[in-house]
């Protein structure tokens, strides 16, 4: 839930991708304002912009705020081992999860950058744990988190 409202305070920035999610939010924006976000989207109750200025801390800002610190302390990709559950959360969708004895495969699909960083709650991860995303093995680091460059 709490990943889904992340990605969602990306949707109304002013992004050629997001004109299918948000059409009325996309109506005459102006060139210099792509990548900013309308101060309250949709508060009248309809789809479409409230009038008023742009600022960085009210939309983007605090997008970008909340997607540095859930990658800080989730990682790109976190996994609940007791719920067998794994959480895309930078640029990249777990397809799917399965475990085989020690080892959690993963399939995920990326968008952006070429490492990933994945987080386990440590009390739920075995210490002989391993961890493939799209059949390359991650490396355990200090921290016992794992990494992979795909």
């Amino acid at each position: 839930r709490g990943i889904s409202a992340l990605r969602a305070s990306f949707t109304t920035m002013y992004l050629d991708e997001n004109r299918r999610v948000a059409p009325g939010n996309m109506r005459d924006v102006p060139d210099e304002e792509t990548g900013s976000t309308a101060e309250n989207y949709g508060h009248f109750g309809y789809d479409d912009r409230t009038p008023g200025y742009i600022q960085s801390d009210w939309g983007t800002g605090s997008a970008c705020f909340a997607a540095a610190y859930a990658q800080r302390h989730f990682g790109d990709v976190f996994i609940d081992v007791r719920r067998m559950k794994a959480f895309g959360i930078n640029g990249c969708r777990v397809k799917r999860m399965y475990r085989s004895g020690e080892k959690l495969m993963l399939d995920v699909e990326k968008q952006i950058d070429a490492g990933l960083d994945i987080v386990i709650k440590a009390s739920e991860a075995p210490p002989d744990l391993q961890v493939e995303v799209n059949g390359i093995r991650a490396n355990k680091n200090a921290s016992g988190d794992f990494g992979v460059l795909l």
